[in-house]
C-alpha cells in the first residue's frame, strides 16, 4: 500500500485546515483527541510549524497565538540557512489566511482520522522494516492496532432529545421541486437536456424570472447568483449562449474552470478536498442561490486505485455527506447532473447511473426523458421527493433551431416509473393496439380509466401511449361540471368509418389474438422478450381528429 492509497483523503488543504485549526481553535481540536504531531504532516513547512506549536505548548503550557506564530516562523527561518525561505513563506501566508477566514469545522471533524491513518502509514512502513529485519509480526499487529485506536477515548455517541430541537420551515429555489439548503439530482440518458435545463434554471435564478409554473398574483423573485462546475460543455460555445438564449443576467453566474497551481498545473475540482475552496467563494460572492455539479461524478475525485467509484455506496458517501452538510451551512440548493444507466430492466430506483446512495443521500431525485423526436415532447418528473409531494410534473418542448423551451403546462406528464419502463416490442404494441380499437369504438374514454383498465390486461401505460401515437388518436382536454375541472379524453373511432370495415377491424382484432396465442404455444409459454426504450408522447392541445381519418388502412400501415 502506497501512502498516496493511506493519504488521499487528507490533502495539503486539509492538512493546512487542520493546522490553522490547531492555533485559532486549540480547545475544539482537543476535545477530538486527535494528536496532531509534526510528523503527521507531508509539507515540510506544515511539519516545521507543527514543530512550533508543540515546542510553544510544552513549554509554556497552552496554545500559541498568531502574532508568537508569526514571532516564532521569523526566528526559524533566520536561524536555517538551508530552509527555503520564499516556499515558507508562501506557506506561512496560506496558513494565516486560513486562520483568518476560519471554517475550520469539516477539517476538526476529520482530525482523528488524519492521525489515525498517518498513524497507520507509519505502521505500514515500519511494519515492513521489521519483516526486513525477520522481528515478530505480532509487533507489526501491535503496531497497526494501536494507531487503530487513536482518539477512540475522545469519541463518544451524539445524541439530542427532540425537545431540544427546532423545527425549520423550507425554503424553496423553485417551489415543490429544489429547496436551499438541500442536496438534489436531475438525471437522464445522454442528450435527454439535463444541462440546457440546469442553463434555463440558472437563467431564471440570476435574471429574477418567475418560474413557468409559478401563479401569475406571487411577486416576481429577487435576482440570485450561480456557480456552475460543468466539465463536459465549453462555457464559451454552450452555457453562455444558453444564458443569453433565456435572458439570464451573466454577471450573477459563475463558472469554476477548476483548480491552478503554479507547482502541480491545473486540475479538476474534488469535492473531495476543494469543498473548503468552493465555500470560500459561496460566502465572498454572497447570495448565491444554486451551485450545479455537471456530472456529478466528474468531481468525486481521486481515491485509492484513482477516482472514487460512484458505485460503492461508502464511496459515495463519503463524497455526498459533506456535501449535504455544505448546502446545509451556506442555505445554497446543490444539483448534480447524472446519467440513467443502461439497464432497462430494473426498478425505478435502482436506474440512476451509480450506488444506490445516489437516491438516497439527495433530498429529490428528478428524471428528464424524452423519445429523441426533435419536436416531441421532454418530461420533468419526479422520481423521489423527501420534501413536497404531490407535485405534478411537467412537459416541455426544446426548438431544436434556436434551443429555445417551451413549457406545456396542460400536458398530463406520466409517472417516473412509467417513463422509465422497459421499452415495448412490436407484439405487445400490436395488442395495445387491439385493446384501443376496442375500447374506442363506441366513444371517447377518460384517459385515467383506460390506463387502470390497460394496466388490467397487463399491458404498460408505456406501450398503450405508443400504440395511441401509431393510431393516430390525439388526446383532448375537455372541461366539465363548474368549468374549472379538466381531463384528458382519448376520442373515439371515426363515426364515419363503413360498416365493413367495422367487421375488418374485428378480424384484424381477432388476427392479433390469434397469433399472440400461437406465438406462446411455440415458445413453451416462454417469458418475453426484453423491449427497446420507452416512447412516451405529450397529451397535446390539438384539434380532434377529422371525420374518416382514422381509417383501416392507417392502422395497417401503422402495423407494417
Amino acid at each position: 500500500m502506497s501512502p498516496a492509497e493511506v493519504t488521499f483523503q487528507f490533502s495539503s488543504d486539509i492538512q493546512l485546515k487542520l493546522l490553522a485549526a490547531a492555533i485559532a481553535a486549540p480547545e475544539e481540536v482537543r476535545k477530538t483527541g486527535a494528536d496532531l504531531r509534526p510528523e503527521l504532516f507531508d509539507n515540510p513547512a506544515l511539519c516545521d510549524f507543527a514543530k512550533i506549536l508543540y515546542k510553544f505548548e510544552h513549554k509554556h503550557k497552552r496554545a500559541i497565538d498568531l502574532e508568537e506564530f508569526a514571532a516564532e516562523v521569523e526566528l526559524l527561518l533566520t536561524s536555517d540557512s538551508r530552509i527555503p525561505v520564499d516556499e515558507y513563506r508562501a506557506v506561512q501566508k496560506q496558513l494565516e489566511d486560513a486562520i483568518t477566514e476560519g471554517h475550520f469545522e469539516y477539517a476538526i471533524e476529520k482530525a482523528v482520522d488524519f492521525t489515525r491513518h498517518q498513524a497507520m502509514l507509519r505502521a505500514i512502513l515500519k511494519g515492513g522494516e521489521i519483516l526486513k529485519k525477520g522481528g515478530d509480526f505480532n509487533k507489526i499487529v501491535l503496531e497497526v492496532q494501536s494507531a487503530l485506536s487513536i482518539g477512540a477515548e475522545a469519541e463518544e455517541l451524539a445524541w439530542r432529545r427532540m425537545s431540544e430541537i427546532e423545527p425549520e420551515d423550507l425554503e424553496w429555489l423553485w417551489e415543490g421541486r429544489f429547496a436551499l439548503g438541500k442536496l438534489s439530482l436531475i438525471v437522464g440518458d445522454p442528450e435527454s437536456g439535463k444541462s440546457l435545463f440546469s442553463a434555463y434554471m440558472a437563467a431564471h435564478i440570476s435574471g429574477a424570472i418567475p418560474w413557468p409554473d409559478t401563479p401569475a398574483d406571487k411577486p416576481r423573485p429577487e435576482p440570485g447568483k450561480v456557480v456552475f462546475l460543468q466539465d463536459e460543455d465549453d462555457p464559451e460555445d454552450t452555457l453562455v449562449p444558453r444564458v443569453i438564449q433565456f435572458g439570464g443576467a451573466r454577471e450573477n453566474i459563475i463558472h469554476v474552470d477548476g483548480i491552478r497551481s503554479a507547482e502541480k498545473g491545473d486540475r479538476l475540482f474534488s469535492l473531495l478536498i476543494d469543498l473548503g475552496r468552493l465555500e470560500k467563494l459561496v460566502t465572498r460572492e454572497g447570495n448565491v442561490k444554486l451551485i450545479v455539479l455537471d456530472p456529478l461524478s466528474a468531481y468525486f475525485g481521486v481515491g485509492v486505485g484513482g477516482k472514487l467509484n460512484p458505485h460503492v455506496d461508502a464511496h459515495v458517501r463519503t463524497i455526498l455527506s459533506p456535501v449535504k452538510a455544505f448546502a446545509k451551512r451556506l442555505n445554497v440548493a446543490v444539483i448534480g447532473l447524472v446519467h440513467l444507466n443502461k439497464d432497462a430492466q430494473k426498478d425505478m430506483m435502482y436506474r440512476v447511473g451509480g450506488s444506490i446512495a445516489l437516491m438516497g443521500v439527495p433530498r429529490s431525485v428528478w428524471l428528464i426523458r424524452w423519445d429523441r423526436d426533435p419536436k416531441g415532447p421532454r418530461y420533468f418528473q419526479y422520481m423521489k421527493s423527501n420534501l413536497k409531494t404531490g407535485i405534478p410534473g411537467l412537459a416541455f418542448y426544446i426548438d431544436p433551431e434556436i434551443g429555445d423551451v417551451r413549457f406545456d403546462l396542460a400536458a398530463e406528464v406520466p409517472k417516473a416509473a412509467e417513463l422509465l419502463a422497459v421499452a415495448t416490442d412490436r407484439r405487445p404494441r400490436e395488442e395495445a393496439k387491439a385493446f384501443l380499437l376496442d375500447r374506442l369504438k363506441n366513444g371517447p374514454r377518460d384517459a385515467r380509466e383506460l390506463r387502470e383498465e390497460a394496466i388490467q390486461e397487463g399491458i404498460n401505460y408505456v406501450t398503450l401511449c405508443s400504440a395511441r401515437k401509431e393510431l393516430g388518436i390525439k388526446p383532448e382536454l375537455v372541461y366539465y361540471g363548474d368549468g374549472r375541472r379538466k381531463k384528458w379524453i382519448w376520442p373515439r373511432l371515426s363515426p364515419g368509418e363503413k360498416t365493413e370495415q367495422k367487421r375488418d377491424l374485428k378480424e384484424q382484432i381477432a388476427d392479433i389474438k390469434e397469433r399472440r396465442d400461437k406465438e406462446r404455444a411455440n415458445r413453451g409459454q416462454a417469458a418475453e422478450p426484453p423491449v427497446s426504450e420507452a416512447v412516451v408522447e405529450a397529451e397535446s392541445q390539438d384539434e380532434p381528429d377529422k371525420p374518416g381519418e382514422l381509417t383501416l388502412e392507417s392502422f395497417i400501415r401503422g402495423r407494417d
